[in-house]
């Protein structure tokens, strides 16, 4: 089974494993309307964590000299950021619009838990798993295939050593990854710069 099958693999058994009460997301939020969407996805876009992101990302492929065809120096750097910056753009526009038309929540709600690893299964799980518009817990579709999707769609940028399966399946399982961490992040971090989780 390639890394592909693996991942969905994956987000199916966290999916399932988690769509009951016993690690069920927390009480529905209410839904939002349609300009805070977009204000969230323009700066899942272009803003601060994004672009540090693909900047800490491009400058991991320059020192691999991945791919080999964009070199090193600053256009090799413009190139691997350009790159990442266009995959982010397509997968978070994906996520969106699918997330519109399922009526998936694509917001991040923090565990109502207590323990450390009962919520980092949370977070991790979020990944995989969310809430539709009537409170019920979903598979996160709009986020899984955003990322499929993107993943395919680059490669009509890439370079010819990029061109083939297994990098598109390199592609989904480190999204994939970065997403859970994405969550840890969201998950812990309040709590170490000392903001309250909600009761």
């Amino acid at each position: 089974m390639d890394l592909l099958g693996r991942g969905y693999v994956f987000g199916v058994i966290l999916w399932v494993g988690c769509a009951g009460p016993g690690c069920a997301q927390p009480a529905a939020v209410t839904p939002e309307e349609l300009r805070p969407r977009l204000h969230r996805l323009l700066l899942s876009i272009v803003g601060p964590v994004p672009l540090a992101a693909e900047a800490l990302s491009a400058g991991i492929g320059q020192s691999l000299n991945s791919p080999r065809e964009w070199g090193q120096g600053a256009s090799g750097f413009a190139d691997r950021f350009g790159n990442d910056l266009g995959y982010n753009a397509v997968r978070q526009s994906l996520t969106f619009g699918l997330a519109t038309g399922l009526h998936e929540d694509t917001r991040y709600v923090r565990s109502n838990k207590h323990g450390l690893m009962p919520r980092a299964a949370h977070a991790v799980a979020s990944v995989f798993n969310t809430r539709n518009e009537e409170g019920d817990n979903v598979f996160y579709a709009a986020n899984f295939f955003g990322i499929v999707g993107a993943s395919a769609i680059s490669q009509s940028w890439a370079p010819p050593s990029w061109r083939d399966p297994a990098t598109v399946s390199r592609k989904i399982t480190f999204s994939l990854l970065g997403s859970m961490g994405l969550n840890l992040a969201r998950e812990f971090l309040p709590d170490v710069l000392g903001h309250r989780r909600q009761p």
